[in-house]
Parts: C-alpha cells; sequence; structure tokens
C-alpha cells in the first residue's frame, strides 16, 4: 500500500512572493520581447536593460530589507511601474544597486 505522505512546505514569506512575482514578470516580459522583430528589441534596449537589472538586484541582493518587501506587495507589475517612475525622474538611476535602492526609495516616500 502507498503511504500518503503530507507536504510539509513552509508558508512563503513577504520576501519569498516578492522575489516569485519579479521572476514571473520578468520571465513574462523576456518571453514577449523575443516576438518582437530585432528593430524594436533594438529600440528597445533600455528596457530591456532595465529589466534585467531589477532583476538581478531582487535575485541576487540578500540587504533588502523587510520594508521594501512590505511596501511591494500590494503592487502590480513592480519592474514596469519602477521603469516608469525611473523614466519620469530624470536624476533616478538603475545601473548600479545604489541606484536601484535610490529609486525604491524614491518610489516609498511618494
Amino acid at each position: 500500500m502507498w503511504k500518503r505522505v503530507r507536504s510539509l512546505k513552509h508558508p512563503m514569506n513577504n520576501q519569498d512572493i516578492i522575489k516569485n512575482r519579479i521572476r514571473q514578470e520578468w520571465e513574462n516580459f523576456t518571453n514577449h520581447t523575443l516576438l518582437y522583430d530585432k528593430e524594436t528589441m533594438r529600440n528597445m534596449c533600455d528596457k530591456i536593460h532595465f529589466y534585467d537589472c531589477v532583476m538581478i538586484f531582487f535575485s541576487e541582493n540578500d540587504q533588502i530589507s523587510e520594508e521594501v518587501f512590505t511596501f511591494l506587495l500590494d503592487k502590480d507589475e513592480i519592474i514596469l511601474n519602477m521603469w516608469l517612475l525611473y523614466l519620469k525622474q530624470e536624476h533616478l538611476g538603475f545601473l548600479s544597486w545604489t541606484e536601484l535602492e535610490e529609486l525604491l526609495e524614491f518610489w516609498m516616500g511618494m
């Protein structure tokens, strides 16, 4: 007879939830982008680079505060909203983790 095995999965915390949502948003963006022609992709290279930088920031940075994850919990399309904020605020950047932290701090302070 087969024994029934109970799954002992732990509930996801805010950090896991946000990281999974960001990964999913990045994967959807990447898959959608691959459908474009070369010229369109070339014209989108800044946005593609931005999405990659944000994905790396959240997947590899273990210094992100719980406050950030709590703030992002009720936000939809996190990377897209960060991108739109970046476009509106000329003083913000995204090429370093420090710049992405500043972008998030600015968003949280709005």
